[in-house]
């Protein structure tokens, strides 16, 4: 799964908005820069606007997501490694 197909299934589940799922997509693509003024100037918005508004909104969202099912078992975010297969 791509880091935007896998921000698009986050956001149906959480309801992030267009901008907070584009700043989502973008993080977690790790060839993408960390820079404020790239993010910025990737995701066509303002620091006021990132920093302000659509990355707080986004990690009280991202925050309200469970890390335990209701089982009781945890939940691991597990990231592939380029170039080879998983077992």
């Amino acid at each position: 799964m791509t880091c935007q197909g896998a921000a698009e299934e986050i956001a149906k589940g959480y309801g992030l908005t267009k901008k907070e799922k584009d700043l989502l997509a973008y993080l977690l693509d790790d060839e993408n820069s960390k820079n404020i003024g790239d993010i910025c100037k990737a995701l066509r918005t303002t620091p006021r606007t990132l920093i302000g508004e659509t990355k707080p909104s986004l990690v009280r969202k991202l925050d309200l997501i469970p890390d335990h099912e209701e089982d009781g078992s945890v939940v691991k975010l597990v990231r592939a490694k380029t170039g080879e297969e998983s077992a």
